[in-house]
């Protein structure tokens, strides 16, 4: 198993540690991790992202999320349940 690999499991296994959405967004984080590498899939099968649109707005969500504890909650997604 890859460093790379390992360090991401790691990240899961703390995630699901801590339960609610926080495994919601680490597995969006991941997903884009694989996009960059990989770039878009439409058939979904070397990456999770079919499409640049797909993966702007994956990245607009996590952005909003990262930024809420410092901002408040975002406009667009509404109050969080983490």
């Amino acid at each position: 198993m890859g460093a790379r690999r390992s360090a991401r499991l790691k990240l899961k296994m703390i995630a699901d540690a801590v339960g609610g959405g926080v495994n919601v967004y680490t597995n969006m984080a991941l997903s884009l991790h694989d996009y960059r590498y990989k770039g878009p899939d439409p058939e979904g099968v070397l990456s999770p992202c079919p499409s640049d649109e797909v993966a702007a707005h994956d990245v607009k969500k996590l952005v909003a999320k990262v930024e809420e504890p410092a901002n408040g909650p975002s406009p667009v997604n509404g109050p969080s349940s983490i």
